[in-house]
């Protein structure tokens, strides 16, 4: 099935942003995730990669098949082998233990919300359904692509915000306002 160049735009965007939200994630939280005997993956989480058509693509685009195990999904030794096409739960999911090690309240929010950034771009991409919710891979043809590219585009803006303030810059009220935005938004339509 051939896509417009306006679909292989928002693909290759959305990827992007993606991709720097998993390096950040990782840069925050690996130090402490790669101690903990907790393996927060479960293979059922992995299987909504293959459900949906729009995680399949990403994930055929940007991961090989191959990383796919039988028992642990695409949970590799060094976390998680997609490098692109998971599931917005997993940057979502932050176990208390992760969060009781920042010990700042601001800096939790900052992190839950460069989280969410994932599940906001989906949101309602196709009437009231999240873009992963889609299993039709012909229902794709008919995705709202300029709510998610304008939704990317902001996605990304609060993700540059977000590691500016991670490389020790302070954050700005417009700042604040764009990251409380993103909060209200997912926790309206979770």
């Amino acid at each position: 099935m051939e896509f417009p160049e306006e679909f292989r735009v928002v693909i290759r965007r959305y990827a992007r942003v993606e991709q720097d939200i998993r390096a950040l994630v990782q840069e925050r939280c690996s130090h402490i995730c790669g101690l903990c005997p907790v393996i927060c993956c479960r293979y059922d989480i992995c299987e909504e990669v293959g459900d949906s058509p729009f995680l399949s693509l990403l994930q055929a685009l940007y991961t090989p098949d191959e990383y796919m195990d039988d028992r642990y999904g695409w949970l590799g030794g060094a976390g998680c082998l997609l490098t692109c096409g998971r599931p917005p739960v997993c940057y979502a999911f932050f176990c208390d233990e992760l969060l009781a090690c920042f010990e700042d309240a601001r800096e939790r929010y900052i992190l839950e919300t460069l989280g969410r950034l994932i599940g906001y771009i989906g949101d309602r991409a196709l009437g009231r359904r999240h873009l992963v919710e889609i299993t039709d891979r012909e229902q794709l043809h008919k995705l709202n692509l300029k709510r998610i590219m304008k939704r990317t585009e902001e996605a990304h803006e609060v993700y540059r915000i977000i590691r500016d303030y991670f490389a020790g810059n302070s954050i700005t009220d417009e700042g604040w306002q764009a990251l409380a935005h993103i909060k209200a938004t997912i926790d309206m339509h979770p």
